[in-house]
Order: C-alpha cells, then sequence, then structure tokens
C-alpha cells in the first residue's frame, strides 16, 4: 500500500477511494491546548491576532501531534472583531469574547472593505 499525503489521506477517508495506509486524523475545529502552546512557544492573545503566529500554531497540530488537517482559525471573535465590534482577545486559558455589538439593527450593518485585513491591532 502506497503512503498517502495527509491530504489524500483524509480526502480519502472522508469520500472514500482509495484505502488509506493509516487511519486519518483531523478536527475541523481548533486542537490548541496549553500544552502545545508551551511546546510552540505561543500563545493566546498573540496567535489570534498575528498571521505568521497563527500559522505556526496551527501547523503544530500537523508537525507535533501528527494530525492530517491544519485548523489555522481558533476562534469565531475574528470575524466579529472585523465588524466593528471590542474583543477581549483572552489568555493562554481563556477564548476570545466579544464585548460588544456593532449594530442595533441590520439595516444598520457595513461591511468594511478591508474585512479580510481584519482584526489587526
Amino acid at each position: 500500500m502506497d503512503k498517502l499525503s495527509p491530504k489524500r489521506r483524509f480526502l480519502a477517508g472522508l469520500f472514500g477511494g482509495r484505502r488509506p495506509d493509516r487511519p486519518p486524523v483531523g478536527n475541523p475545529t481548533s486542537i490548541i491546548c496549553q500544552e502545545l502552546m508551551k511546546k510552540v512557544g505561543i500563545y493566546f492573545p498573540q496567535a489570534h491576532l498575528e498571521a505568521h503566529l497563527m500559522a505556526e500554531l496551527a501547523a503544530a497540530g500537523h508537525e507535533i501531534l501528527g494530525f492530517d488537517s491544519i485548523m489555522p482559525e481558533f476562534s469565531v471573535q475574528q470575524e466579529a472583531a472585523a465588524l466593528g465590534c471590542e474583543v477581549d482577545w483572552g489568555s493562554p486559558s481563556m477564548m476570545p469574547d466579544a464585548q460588544t455589538h456593532p449594530i442595533q439593527r441590520i439595516e444598520d450593518l457595513i461591511i468594511p472593505e478591508n474585512i479580510l485585513e481584519k482584526p489587526s491591532m
């Protein structure tokens, strides 16, 4: 049996096809924990706000733990911040939390032109 790439292994597990060389391991949500942050030396909240730190910490799931997938987003608060919410970005032991609501009525919603560049410090 040929060794499959992590991507092919994971897709074979999802959709069938070639039998993988081993069971695929993946998670559609973040697997980041305090122990993994310590091992990599990258912590929340910085990993929520700096793309290169987010990518490096997310890659640890594959490089250190052997997952066949990488989930590079650890929270759903990036979107809230991009739309104008004030966010408490948390700590190594606490996930971010939106502190405000950007609008009162849906008609007031304005999508910023630079939404893909947000959040930024």
